[in-house]
Parts: C-alpha cells; structure tokens; sequence
C-alpha cells in the first residue's frame, strides 16, 4: 500500500525531500563554521514554526505546559503512562519519545493544557515511579 502512496505522490513527495535536504544542509553549514547567530536564528525560527503548527491544530502554546517523564526500556510502560492519565480524564495534546538506551530509558515529554493539568500529571505519573519534569511550554519557545 505505501509503495503505491508514494508512487502516486513522488513529484511532490521529491519536492518535499528536496527542500528538507537543502535545510538540513544549510543547518550542516551553519554548524560547521560556527555561526552562532544562524543558529541561534534557526532555533528561534523552529520554535515559531512548531507554534504555528500548534496553533493550527487549535493547540494554543501559551497554555501547553510539557512533561518530561523519564520512563524504562520496558514493554507495556507506554502504554500504562497513557492509560493511567486516560483513566484520569487528561488529555495529552502532542508528544515526543526521546530513546536514551536500553539501560536508561528515555524520557517521553508530554504537553497538556493548563497547569492545574500538568501538576496533577505529574504527580500521577511520579506517584506511579517515573520522575517527571514540569516547565511552561512558552519558557521552550523563547
């Protein structure tokens, strides 16, 4: 099925991947001189892209507050994080899984609406043996 989805797609699947590259290049290019106000200006730029993104999706950034929940490499730990904050009623509006290693873990970051939302999460998810981070989404965009 996918083969045929990009099939169907490759001008502008190619179009896609060609500018990706041309960034990720430029990105490269930055990095390896140096150029600290490129960079700087790059991150800044993707910041306020991922807003966009957010608010796009009718996700506003200046009420996310994001979790870093430090989980094991185990089967099923996914899956009970997302279900106890389900049976809790707390939506979870984005979320990234970041793999460390085997022996570490990973830290999944979870953004939830509100405060009152993220210090209950938190609690919950620390009370169940995962240390859990909580900052204001609008501190990682600035």
């Amino acid at each position: 099925m996918w083969r045929d989805i990009f099939l169907e797609n490759r001008e502008a699947l190619a179009d896609s991947l060609a500018s990706v590259t041309a960034e990720l290049d430029a990105f490269r290019r930055m990095l390896e001189t140096g150029d600290e106000a490129e960079i700087e200006a790059a991150i800044h730029s993707a910041a306020g892209f991922r807003e966009e993104l957010l608010e796009y999706e009718d996700i506003v950034p200046r009420t996310l507050y994001k979790l870093t929940v430090r989980i094991p490499d185990q089967p099923g730990v996914l899956s009970k994080v997302m279900n106890a904050l389900g049976e809790q009623e707390i939506n979870v509006e984005d979320l990234t899984l970041h793999h460390v290693s085997r022996s570490v873990g990973g830290d999944l970051v979870l953004y939830v609406t509100g405060q009152g939302t993220a210090e209950t999460a938190s609690a919950l998810l620390s009370g169940l043996g995962y240390p859990t981070a909580v900052s204001f989404m609008r501190e990682d965009l600035e």
